[in-house]
C-alpha cells in the first residue's frame, strides 16, 4: 500500500490527501481526518506488539489482531464520514424550508452514528494500547507515546463532531405545533 490511503479520495496519495483536506470543501473534513488519525494510531499499537510478540506473545498477538482490525475499521469510518460530509454540505444547498431541515436531519443523524462509531473504536484502541504499553520493549516508549496521542486526537476529534452532529440535528428538527 506504500504511501496511499483510501479515505475520501479512493486511493490517493497521503500528500494529495493532505492537499484535499486543506481545501475548503467538507469532504474530507474532520471526521475523515480523525478516522485517519485514529488509523495511525491503531498501525502504530500494531507495530508496537509486534515487537513486544518475542517477550509477551498471547497479550501481544491479541492487541496486534485488534489493531489491524481497527485500522481498517477507521479508514472505512473515515471514507463514510467524507461521504456523509459531503451529503451534509448537498443538504445545506437545498432551499430553505422542510425538504432541507429533512435533509439535514437525515445526513446529520448518519454522519453522528459514524462518529459515535469512531469515538467507540478509539476508546477500545486506547484501553488495548494501555494494556500493552507495560509490556513493550523500552525504545519503543515514543511510538507508544505518538500512538496515544493519535488516538486521543481522533478520539476528540470523533466526540467534537458528534456533538455538532447532534446540534445541527436538533437545530433542524422539525418542531411540533
Amino acid at each position: 500500500m506504500s504511501d496511499e490511503i483510501r479515505a475520501s479520495t479512493g486511493g490517493a496519495s497521503i500528500r494529495a490527501w493532505v492537499g484535499r483536506l486543506a481545501e475548503p470543501v467538507g469532504d474530507p473534513g474532520g471526521g475523515a481526518a480523525s478516522g485517519v488519525m485514529l488509523a495511525m494510531g491503531c498501525a502504530l499499537t500494531s507495530m508496537v506488539a509486534g515487537y513486544t510478540r518475542h517477550e509477551h506473545p498471547l497479550e501481544a498477538d491479541a492487541v496486534k489482531e485488534r489493531a489491524d482490525a481497527r485500522r481498517e475499521r477507521a479508514l472505512e469510518l473515515a471514507d463514510l464520514d467524507a461521504q456523509e460530509s459531503a451529503e451534509f454540505g448537498a443538504a445545506y444547498h437545498e432551499p430553505r424550508g422542510e425538504p432541507r431541515d429533512a435533509a439535514v436531519t437525515a445526513a446529520g443523524s448518519a454522519a453522528a452514528r459514524t462518529s459515535a462509531d469512531l469515538a467507540q473504536l478509539a476508546s477500545e484502541a486506547l484501553d488495548d494500547l494501555a494494556a500493552l504499553a507495560p509490556l513493550a520493549p523500552p525504545f519503543l516508549r515514543p511510538d507508544v507515546a505518538v500512538a496515544e496521542a493519535a488516538l486521543r486526537a481522533g478520539l476528540a476529534g470523533a466526540r467534537t463532531n458528534l456533538d455538532a452532529d447532534l446540534a445541527e440535528v436538533e437545530r433542524h428538527r422539525p418542531t411540533s405545533s
